[in-house]
């Protein structure tokens, strides 16, 4: 089950937007047999087969290939760093996991990929069986038809062997059809793809004309110059796959009653009588009934009222004129490029090079930046020997960080991104330590005031991922995985303290003094502070607890408590020592609180203290992989 569960997860998107892509152009290809419905019914039928071998052909392949294209001119124009490079994604795809922006990333999965996800199992069944089923059905025609063929004797001389032998000889290009008598009440019908063969009733053996044999023998040759029981097998192929979507049924109809119109087109058209012709079909259906097989196209198929109807009417199959040509080559060549221009647009190069250059302009770029190494951390850090103390904060265009690292910047970067959603890079991002000190262009700065929350956390965002392209050399990629997760869920709503209303920017704080209680500190609007074993918020959203509960967790945490309210958390557990090690607190630094080894667990405490569950799940996971970054001031680096 949870084999199938990361297979949807994988692919669901992807079929999804396969199958919906896939109903477009078929309503888009029923919109263009209207422009040629006074045309030759091949032309119509072409673009039946054009949109069931679609269903077979994701246009994501194309897609793919346009980025490949893309990939290679991006990287011989020499495209510069990029902010973000993300992987190719298809063309407009609403079943998509999630929507990627170039500036701001959304870490989460939708809901509804997650909810069907729990269903894969039984959708998987429920298709497999509806194959099987199909390709039963199919199975069983064939093998009686081929039966029918097996058992049928060859016919060596009499009318209709002339007939057969005077019609092929104006083709010698093609493999000559052998015609066979059968004592089965089928209709006659051309049998095999590679090797095919006329089956012929016995029943008919001198009861008609040798004018009606002329125009059944014209009607079946003209199945097999068009290839129609090779045409008619990839829809069968489709049938079985796709049962499910009514539109491949649909154009099964479609492909039957034009396939049959151009044989009876081309019948008319080589001299044939038209009363004649007629009469031969409503033979056939008086000695015969229809074939089992629509890969056994015989003279009766489709509908017969209407085709006699057809036949009599005398009217004048229009040629294709030059506009309505135009049209079929423009309607061929977009759904053939578009995808693949698509692909090329999205192509990673391309797409770094429009992110880096969108966000590199001076509104939303830093004029003044300093990055210094902090050493005596970075040593504390990786001999664990000293809790190292993190302060970060913007205030109007201005950042300053103190202990901070690559990994923690780049989850404020592209927050609301998890501590477990990130993977990949050298491992110097998590370990070595940076004071920070930029400041915005004075454009930027003189416009915040005029800015609303929401839109000063995106400046502040898009500085920061300029920041670290620039001068950290950071070069990341999305892929989804399927993994163990938790669901944020309300337990009991009673408990949680909520507030209306925002919070102003929180202030850059400065460094606590040494030998300070961290208790003692007041705690602004919108911020959280935690320590081994506690978690104290004032006014936080529940974004902001997520990435907490994450890293204590030990899993990704995504929201099911649909709260759109501020809430107050303070909360006392007892960590996993595995996930979050106890670090030894030594002066001079402030005096971290210890966890109490009695207390409840995250998960118990979380439910007695604030009203909230997490839910163990297996579901997609974005990923944040960093495929490059580079040490301020070239001294080191790697992939």
């Amino acid at each position: 089950m949870n084999f199938l569960t990361r297979v949807w997860a994988e692919f669901g998107p992807a079929i999804g937007n396969h199958l919906w892509q896939s109903t477009l152009f078929v309503a888009a290809v029923a919109l263009l047999t209207l422009a040629f419905r006074k045309n030759r019914a091949g032309t119509r039928y072409g673009l039946w087969m054009a949109a069931s071998a679609k269903f077979l052909v994701p246009f994501s392949v194309l897609i793919k290939l346009g980025g490949y294209l893309g990939s290679l001119r991006s990287a011989h124009e020499g495209a510069g760093n990029s902010v973000v490079s993300l992987t190719i994604l298809q063309l407009n795809q609403p079943f998509s996991g999630q929507t990627v922006d170039a500036t701001h990333p959304v870490a989460t999965s939708a809901g509804a990929l997650q909810m069907l996800s729990r269903f894969a199992p039984l959708l998987f069944v429920v298709w497999a069986v509806g194959t099987l089923a199909v390709f039963a059905v199919w199975f069983v025609r064939w093998y009686r038809v081929s039966a029918i063929a097996k058992r049928a004797t060859p016919l060596r001389e009499g009318a209709e062997v002339e007939i057969v032998a005077r019609l092929q000889d104006a083709d010698a290009s093609r493999a000559r059809v052998e015609i066979v008598s059968t004592a089965d009440a089928i209709e006659p019908g051309i049998f095999g793809i590679m090797r095919p063969v006329l089956l012929w009733p016995a029943a008919m053996h001198g009861q008609v004309s040798e004018a009606h044999i002329e125009s059944i023998v014209e009607h079946e040759l003209c199945h097999v110059r068009r290839r129609d029981n090779l045409t008619a097998l990839v829809h069968m192929l489709v049938e079985a796959l796709f049962w499910f979507h009514p539109f491949v049924w649909w154009i099964g109809g479609r492909l039957v009653e034009d396939r049959e119109r151009a044989c009876d087109e081309a019948v008319v058209e080589s001299g044939r009588e038209r009363r004649v012709y007629a009469e031969s079909i409503l033979k056939v259906c008086e000695f015969c009934v229809e074939s089992p097989l629509p890969c056994v196209p015989g003279v009766s198929g489709a509908d017969l009222k209407r085709r006699i109807a057809m036949i009599m009417s005398h009217r004048v199959v229009r040629p294709i004129g030059l506009g309505r040509k135009l049209l079929l080559v423009a309607a061929c060549c977009l759904a053939i490029t578009a995808p693949i221009v698509s692909g090329a647009l999205r192509a990673p190069g391309l797409r770094e090079a429009r992110a880096h250059a969108e966000m590199s302009t001076p509104s939303v770029a830093f004029s003044e930046v300093s990055i210094k190494p902090d050493a005596d951390a970075t040593a504390k850090l990786k001999a664990n020997s000293e809790p190292i103390i993190s302060h970060v904060g913007f205030k109007n265009g201005e950042l300053k960080g103190e202990g901070m690292t690559a990994f923690g910047l780049i989850m404020m970067a592209y927050r609301p991104i998890q501590i477990r959603q990130i993977a990949g890079g050298p491992d110097w991002i998590k370990t070595e330590v940076f004071n920070i000190h930029a400041k915005a262009s004075a454009e930027v700065v003189n416009a915040y005031p005029k800015m609303n929350q929401e839109q000063r956390d995106e400046t502040d965002r898009i500085l920061l991922q300029n920041l670290l392209a620039d001068n950290f050399g950071l070069k990341v990629h999305q892929e989804t995985k399927v993994q163990p997760i938790y669901d944020l869920v309300v337990d009991n709503a009673a408990k949680l303290k909520t507030f209306d209303g925002t919070c102003p920017p929180p202030p850059i704080e400065a460094p606590p003094p040494p030998n300070v209680d961290l208790h003692t500190l007041p705690i602004a609007c919108g911020v959280m502070h935690g320590f081994p074993g506690e978690l104290h918020a004032n006014k936080i959203r529940t974004q902001d607890l997520l990435r907490v509960l994450a890293m204590y967790s030990g899993r990704v945490v995504q929201d099911k408590t649909e709260l759109t309210k501020r809430f107050d958390v303070n909360m006392n557990f007892t960590p996993d020592p595995s996930l979050l090690p106890p670090v030894p607190v030594a002066p001079p630094g402030p005096k971290i609180p210890q966890a109490d080894p009695n207390g409840p667990s995250l998960f118990d405490a979380l439910v007695q203290q604030v009203g909230l569950r997490l839910v163990p799940q297996t579901g997609p996971v974005q990923m944040f992989v960093v495929d490059e970054a580079t040490m301020p001031g070239g001294s080191g680096g790697g992939r």
